[in-house]
């Protein structure tokens, strides 16, 4: 190796070690910057809301699995109340639209 070609490695070097400080202090003002950002989110976050609670316990009828629930419950008004409550409802609400369902159930052809 000549020394003009030394000369060229050792400057090729330099400037190889330059432009790693160079990369390495913005990559730290970027953290440091992203830092001040977070720090006060994260710090909000482990803050407390409120004071627990402890949720009331149901009763659960059917827990042990013998029984089968009240066989003299009411369920025509249990189906009149869903059908008044599904027809009251916007078609927008549904997701997928109940527009584009009635539109594919009404393009459906069955052949005999």
């Amino acid at each position: 190796m000549t020394q003009r070609d030394a000369i060229r490695e050792r400057r090729r070097k330099k400037q190889q070690q330059q432009r790693m400080v160079a990369i390495m202090i913005v990559a730290g003002i970027a953290l440091i910057a992203v830092a001040i950002i977070m720090v006060p989110t994260i710090m909000r976050n482990f803050q407390t809301v409120g004071e627990f609670t402890n949720p009331e316990i149901n009763p659960r009828t059917m827990a042990n699995g013998n029984t089968m629930g009240d066989p003299n419950a009411d369920w025509q008004g249990y189906y009149s109340a869903v059908t008044e409550l599904l027809n009251a409802t916007p078609p927008e609400d549904f997701y997928p639209a109940i527009n584009q369902l009635d539109a594919l159930i009404q393009s459906m052809q069955v052949a005999p």
